[in-house]
């Protein structure tokens, strides 16, 4: 029976619940005999210069090695900018001159023999500046926005002008999403040791390849002259995708000392250490005929980048044409230059924050029109993706819409707005669709299996802590078709095989069609083996004719002529076998590849108070095929979970003064709790996609994506007041 698709519990699950699993902030390296600690001192200000730094209590304090500043930090190289994902050009900014770009860069590192002492002098760093004004939120520097075709390219699908003249009702509303950070429960750590020969970089990381290459090229060495290691990773969210300061001082302090240097951030310097997802302001457009059938689609977005940062980070308005079949479509977007660190991914950086507005438009129309919400999003189901015009690889949106609507009881719904109630309080039921690009990344795998008829099975990938572990054994054990517990995987080294980085819903997809392929070829060469051995019971037969089950090799339709793996290593000999895969090269695109979903939730608001509770949610959710059900489940949760704090309690606060973040902390920036956390029922709309690896779409973006616009169409079916700057706040519907 196989293993793929059964709910097994974590593969490392055991090792996370007794604590043998070591986080990067954990690991006793060397006995910690060689072990120096280093502490940031972080810039005050927003803007400016440097002007003095006094460190001379700093430097007289207990313990202290060694005090880095643009003064003496090793000079790095340029990354160009296309070649890294995320703040690549602050690694460049980062302790080479005396500029201050944003609020929380760092200004000085201080080197210590315990992190006691390195917090205690950092502590004693006086930091004199030269202070100029910044530009504090895209709203004090909307009117120099800025186009930037490269990177942002606008959408136009025939005559949007034209469609929307012709319509018979037209929605023009805008939108604002704020700025928001990651918080994952392990803050940014790094471990460096530099020798002679190589840098050895224990990280807290989501792209393990990506932190070699950028630190390779900035110190001016060779990639296999870094090591880069991340074996457990206590949650990223995109905050850990790109190589950022943190690793970048921790290397400085590392090549400086000789010693081991470890580097761990506070929560409050996680606030601009990482980066953030940008605030947003986005005017969507939809026009309609009398039946709800679109006749065009505009979204103009405007964003945040960094003012140091020529490259924008994020097209949001570029899944605006999938959802809807829809003629006339067009999508723009400009940027802002703001006092900020370089915005990077966060949990869907494109569908999460552009299909707010969007979806949040097409409840108004529906509104406006008296159609059911969901009704009109049948109505307007797009047949082919209307971006690119090729056919979907595979799309069960319909499916969604109808299991997850006769789930929830979409049916029961009164629609009028503030009509029903549970005692006090008005009960609102709201829905969304989601929609994210399928993607993959060339992964290479190697398997080998030992004489024991124990195997492992390497890939350089990372496991953010969702299941890769667990879905890399099982996809393995299937393809060289032993049991699962005799598959052991292993990942979070670039030793191993080349991987790619743990975002953009690739993992999956990624390393379970290496696995596979990797297993495949070390069970047909250890077939071939077996059939050209004349000990072997397998001895003559066709290579195409041998099955394997459960570690047994055998003839088809004899069963008794047959043996073991192990069996056939060691009566050859051999120690261990291998199967490796290399990927090719891409094709072009001949269809489109997305997973669809769609979500129903249930509020509840005290008309007195103003506060909002989700109380029940469903989503339904076409990702090709599930790997392990168990998993899945805990992924959507999770991303529901980050879904309610988009829409409800989440939003990084800056003063306006002084670009300075004044919420940095949990006791000001409020991530949902398990008090705050519904119900949440997922449901998983199977398909096999033959243009797609193993069938795997991946889960951890469209997992949040849909559940924010949910819950503010269904906070306007509860009061009748409909919010368009999240997050939804009591004050904005008192």
């Amino acid at each position: 029976m196989s293993v793929v698709g059964r709910p097994i519990a974590r593969v490392e699950g055991r090792l996370k619940v007794t604590g043998a699993a070591r986080y990067t902030a954990d690991l006793p390296q060397d006995d910690g005999k060689d072990l120096v600690h280093a502490v940031a001192v972080c810039a005050a200000v927003a803007k400016g210069r440097i002007t003095s730094i006094d460190a001379r209590q700093a430097r007289a304090a207990g313990g202290v090695l060694e005090l880095i500043t643009h003064h003496n930090a090793p000079r790095l190289r340029p990354v160009p900018a296309q070649e890294v994902l995320g703040p690549a050009h602050e690694t460049l900014l980062v302790l080479q001159d005396d500029r201050v770009h944003y609020s929380g860069q760092p200004v000085a590192v201080v080197v210590a023999d315990t992190l006691e002492n390195a917090t205690h002098a950092a502590s004693l760093v006086r930091v004199e500046y030269a202070e100029e004004r910044p530009v504090a939120t895209l709203f004090e520097g909307i009117d120099d926005a800025f186009d930037s075709p490269r990177y942002a390219p606008p959408t136009t699908i025939g005559d949007v002008d034209r469609g929307l003249a012709d319509a018979a009702v037209v929605i023009d509303r805008t939108y604002t999403t704020p700025a928001q950070h990651h918080h994952p429960m392990e803050t940014m750590a790094t471990t460096v040791r530099w020798t002679a020969d190589e840098v050895t970089v224990h990280v807290s990381t989501q792209t393990i390849s990506m932190v070699r290459d950028g630190l390779a090229t900035t110190f001016g060495l060779r990639p296999e002259q870094v090591r880069v290691v991340s074996e457990f990773l206590g949650g990223g969210f995109g905050g850990k995708a790109a190589w950022c300061w943190p690793s970048v001082v921790t290397a400085m302090a590392a090549r400086l000392t000789g010693r081991q240097v470890r580097l761990v951030t506070t929560r409050r310097q996680m606030f601009a250490a990482t980066g953030q997802r940008p605030h947003s302001v986005q005017r969507v457009r939809l026009g309609a005929r009398r039946d709800g059938v679109l006749t065009a689609i505009a979204q103009d977005c405007v964003g945040e980048t960094s003012a140091f940062y020529d490259t924008p980070p994020f097209y949001i308005g570029a899944a605006t044409p999938v959802p809807y079949g829809c003629p006339n479509i067009r999508t723009t977007q400009r940027f802002v230059k703001v006092n900020c660190q370089t915005p990077v991914p966060m949990r869907s950086p494109v569908e999460g924050v552009g299909l707010v507005s969007v979806e949040s438009a097409m409840d108004e129309l529906a509104a406006e029109l008296g159609v059911d919400p969901l009704e009109l999003r049948r109505r307007n189901y797009a047949e082919r993706d209307p971006n690119s015009g090729l056919p979907w690889s595979s799309n069960g949106l319909l499916e969604c819409y109808e299991r997850g609507a006769r789930r929830f009881g979409w049916p029961e719904r009164n629609p009028e707005p503030r009509s029903m109630r549970d005692g006090r309080y008005l009960v609102g039921w709201g829905m969304a669709t989601a929609i994210r690009h399928a993607g993959s990344d060339p992964t290479s795998a190697l398997v080998r299996l030992g004489a024991d008829g124990r195997a492992v099975v390497q890939i350089g990938s990372q496991d953010l802590g969702t299941g890769t572990f667990t879905i890399m054994t099982q996809v393995a054990a299937d393809a060289l078709g032993v049991p699962v517990e005799m598959m052991r995987a292993e990942l979070g080294d670039t030793d191993l095989p080349t991987g790619g980085g743990s975002f953009g819903s690739h993992t999956a997809a990624s390393v379970a069609a290496a696995a596979r392929l990797a297993g495949e070829a070390l069970r047909a060469k250890v077939i071939r083996i077996a059939v050209a051995d004349e000990g072997s019971p397998l001895s003559g037969a066709s290579p195409d004719d041998v099955l394997v089950d459960d570690g047994y090799l055998f003839v088809r339709g004899d069963r008794s002529r047959g043996e073991r793996y192990a069996q056939i290593l060691r009566r050859n000999r051999l120690q261990s076998a291998t199967g490796d895969h290399t990927p090719p090269p891409r094709e072009g695109a001949t269809v489109a590849r997305w997973a669809f979903g769609a979500d129903f939730t249930e509020v509840k608001v005290d008309p007195e108070l103003g506060t909002v509770r989700v109380t029940r949610h469903v989503k339904a959710i076409e990702a090709g095929r599930i790997i392990n059900p168990r998993t899945a489940r805990s992924q959507v949760i999770g991303g529901v979970v980050m879904g309610i704090g988009q829409a409800l309690t989440e939003a990084t606060e800056v003063d306006r003064r002084d670009a300075r973040i004044t919420n940095a902390g949990f006791w000001g920036y409020h991530v949902p709790v398990n008090a705050d956390v519904p119900d949440i029922e997922a449901i998983f709309v199977e398909r096999d996609d033959p243009h797609i690896p193993g069938s795997v779409k991946g889960l951890g973006e469209i997992a949040t994506i849909g559940t924010a616009p949910a819950i503010l169409n269904a906070v306007f079916h509860a009061t009748g007041k409909r919010v368009r700057d999240l997050p939804i706040t009591p004050d904005k519907l008192l």
